[in-house]
């Protein structure tokens, strides 16, 4: 090799079989140590001389003697093993003792179907985590995650995600809401309405829908436009309760999933409206900062989210599906 030549590449088991020699003083002794052929490990370090140009091994009958080369390499190889030793222990415990304090955010139509199954099963199944679960609007989540205040928000498209690593989650479908004494045009059966309207027909019905900036609103009114139509609202708000209140009272209606009101159509409070093919839909997305490390703490609620969701889709049947992962 001359002096403008690139050392060969050497593999970690190579330095780990000479630093084992070095150790044991045969190759024999070593060749059991690793758990190997001994002629196997003889054929290794004689090929690595070979690579090396270089003699590492004094052979003799009692065993063998390094070379002041093979002793430098043993020694430089032994400090390299103990390096990557000690990163992979620190790497296994940061994976088990990772911080285990998860805050969540999650949108109003999401919490009450959401939040208490979730926690219960954090709870039940991870009980070392601690989880923390905040309801607001998508504008707050978006603001408390990039503050680092959250580890994890769940938002709906429509919103700017580009500071964000997106995963789309699951996408449903919104109907208009009315109230059960509210609407008289078709059977109704388990809270939803039989015959499906066209979506230009909001615009002739009295409506509270959320405030202009809302992702949910800006939806609403591309869809609008798209059919030639103009939403003139009696109201808006950005008010889960407040409006579920509205419809409820027969006082107006509103456009939701399933989900934000699975209750009320339970209990028969609400109905649901479907719009006519294709009918409206929304996805919600996974959301968490691009510049933090991702904990193995925060990995188990990621799962945790979509496994929760998955239950509430089946239990509730509702009109939702969930996403594959891109990739998958």
């Amino acid at each position: 090799m001359t002096a403008v030549d690139k050392p060969p590449r050497l593999e970690l088991r190579q330095l780990r079989y000479v630093a084992m020699v070095a150790e044991c003083g045969s190759i024999t002794r070593a060749a059991a140590r690793l758990g190997i052929a001994q002629p196997s490990l003889s054929e290794a370090l004689s090929r690595l001389e070979q690579d090396l140009d270089t003699a590492l091994l004094v052979r003799g009958k009692h065993g063998v003697i390094l070379t002041e080369a093979g002793a430098t390499l043993a020694e430089t190889g032994r400090q390299v093993l103990d390096t990557i030793d000690t990163a992979l222990e620190q790497v296994q415990k940061l994976g088990h003792q990772s911080r285990r304090e998860i805050a969540v955010g999650l949108p109003m139509t999401l919490t009450g179907l959401m939040a208490v199954p979730l926690a219960d099963s954090i709870a039940h199944e991870h009980s070392d985590i601690r989880v923390q679960i905040t309801e607001a609007t998508t504008t707050v989540l978006l603001e408390q995650l990039a503050s680092g205040a959250l580890d994890l928000a769940v938002c709906y498209g429509g919103a700017d995600f580009d500071a964000f690593a997106a995963q789309p989650i699951f996408e449903e479908e919104l109907f208009l809401v009315a109230a059960s004494d509210n609407w008289s045009e078709s059977p109704v059966i388990d809270g939803l309405a039989q015959k499906a309207i066209a979506f230009d027909r909001l615009a002739d019905l009295p409506l509270v829908l959320p405030a202009k900036q809302n992702p949910m609103r800006l939806m609403l009114d591309r869809l609008a436009k798209a059919h030639k139509c103009e939403l003139k609202p009696l109201l808006e708000l950005d008010s889960l309760l407040s409006l579920v209140t509205f419809a409820s009272r027969a006082s107006a209606h509103i456009v939701l999933s399933h989900a934000a009101v699975v209750k009320e159509v339970a209990n028969g409070t609400l109905v649901l409206v479907p719009f006519r093919e294709p009918a409206p839909t929304h996805t919600a997305y996974l959301l968490r900062r691009r510049d933090r490390p991702v904990s193995s703490a925060s990995l188990l609620v990621e799962r945790m989210i979509l496994s929760v969701l998955a239950e509430m889709i089946a239990r509730y049947r509702l009109k939702a599906r969930l996403l594959k992962p891109a990739g998958d």
